[in-house]
């Protein structure tokens, strides 16, 4: 959820290190088992985590309007994903492509940057 400024294994040490307030940082997960546990979350997690955000924002932040509107805009791009089996099977192969696509979409609120959905 932090904007990584370091390796990923120096992130989790120091995130364990002020998550149970020690003195020295002290390696107790690794990256390959955060890796391997990231892959059993579900899609719809970001999702709803991503949802309760936005309404926090918008249930307790003023926030800017245009002509009482919130003004949003709207970016697509392509999105390469994860080459196994599964997603092969869901989204299918484009011909001559390495890994499979998808399309994505991104909405964002131009008065208030902060908030992105």
């Amino acid at each position: 959820m932090n904007l990584l400024k370091s390796s990923l294994q120096d992130e989790l040490d120091n995130f364990f290190k002020n998550y149970k307030n020690l003195d020295f940082e002290k390696r107790i997960v690794s990256k390959a088992a955060l890796c391997k546990a990231r892959n059993n979350l579900s899609y719809s997690t970001f999702v709803e985590l991503n949802q309760n955000l936005v309404d926090q924002f918008y249930s307790e932040v003023p926030y800017k309007k245009w002509k009482g509107f919130r003004l949003n805009a709207v970016d697509g791009s392509t999105l390469k994903l994860p080459n196994n089996k599964n997603v092969t099977d869901h989204f299918g192969r484009q011909t001559g492509k390495e890994v499979p696509q998808s399309r994505i979409s991104s909405r964002y609120d131009v008065l208030n940057p902060k908030n992105r959905s």
